[in-house]
């Protein structure tokens, strides 16, 4: 969840602390993590380098904190047209496949953009508490349930659209009398 309001409170606090920063790839760091691909890199969620960030040197950078739930969460949900065509959908094939993304988008945000001097710190969450996994879970199941409905409800609509129609077509008529 995170603090409440805080990325809000350190941005106007410290204005300064938000920069657009790029750079390309490296192809030694592509090739080290895809070799199969030549050394081209998949489709990241990195975009093209700002012109105005890489026009000047950036500032040396000494601590570099991040939040490996959001890094995570990216590279498990590759949309990477190779990845989705591909049959070999094994646990651990999926598994090595995350580790491969994840390790590429940290070689690429630490040795090729950022580079900082003294300390890089990841942090991650725990596992769920109960409460959070069953809240989790009664919203799946939920959502699951009200797609169900939402398809029941339509189709029983369409059917009584076509027998009415069918009905008014064949001349019979609620009020007139046989």
């Amino acid at each position: 969840m995170g603090v409440p309001k805080f990325f809000r409170w350190l941005s106007e606090r410290y204005p300064k602390i938000i920069q657009r920063y790029g750079s390309l790839p490296d192809p030694e760091t592509a090739e080290k993590h895809f070799p199969e691909r030549d050394g081209s890199p998949p489709p990241a969620p990195f975009e093209e380098p700002d012109p105005m960030a890489t026009c000047g040197l950036a500032p040396p950078i000494d601590r570099l904190y991040l939040d490996m739930n959001g890094i995570i969460h990216g590279c498990s949900h590759n949309n990477d047209d190779d990845d989705r065509n591909n049959n070999d959908d094994t646990d651990a094939s999926v598994e090595e496949q995350i580790f491969r993304n994840v390790c590429y988008y940290l070689d690429r945000v630490i040795g090729d953009m950022v580079q900082p001097e003294k300390l890089v710190y990841m942090a991650i969450d725990g596992v769920a508490p109960r409460a959070k996994m069953n809240q989790q879970r009664s919203r799946r199941f939920r959502t699951g349930g009200d797609g169900e409905i939402e398809t029941t409800i339509y189709e029983a609509h369409i059917a009584a659209n076509e027998e009415k129609e069918r009905l008014r077509r064949s001349g019979m008529d609620p009020i007139r009398s046989y």
